[in-house]
């Protein structure tokens, strides 16, 4: 089949958006596995629930990274790698229609990227503590262990 057209954008669209996230991710993995925690974390879109009929590519991509994620978050659970899939809000990316500005709903990309980065800081800080917790858990069971072994051998003796 030969593709003229549109057909060659939405097939180097779907290249990029889709099959590039996939051949890196798993090139990667092999890497990942080996250390002591990973993440992959995967960028769609709110397109991916809510597609836009001029956009419809692009909305297929990103509903396909949406289901990948959620595959590999299930594949990997309970393994060193975290599937982290970001979504970020309509944004001011240029990508689009230059009348993006003038929707008072759309981001600064600046803004996108701040919250981004908070957002990621604030569950790093969360998964610390919970590790934290779970660490001075594991630790007062085990005190608490040691004090009933020592109490039954106190009473038999």
């Amino acid at each position: 089949m030969e593709l003229t057209g549109n057909t060659v954008l939405v097939a180097g669209s779907v290249a990029t958006n889709l099959l590039g996230l996939i051949r890196l991710t798993f090139a990667l993995l092999p890497h990942l596995r080996t250390r002591p925690r990973a993440a992959i974390v995967m960028v769609s879109s709110g397109l991916a629930c809510v597609p836009l009929a001029d956009t419809s590519t692009r909305a297929a991509s990103n509903a396909t990274i949406h289901s990948c994620s959620q595959a590999l978050r299930r594949r990997f659970r309970g393994s060193v790698v975290e599937v982290i899939e970001l979504t970020p809000p309509f944004g001011l990316t240029g990508l689009r229609d230059p009348r993006q500005a003038s929707r008072p709903m759309a981001k600064p990309l600046v803004d996108l990227i701040a919250e981004t980065m908070e957002y990621t800081e604030l569950r790093r800080a969360h998964r610390q503590r919970r590790v934290r917790h779970d660490l001075r858990t594991q630790c007062v069971r085990r005190h608490d262990r040691r004090n009933r072994v020592a109490r039954e051998h106190l009473s038999i003796g």
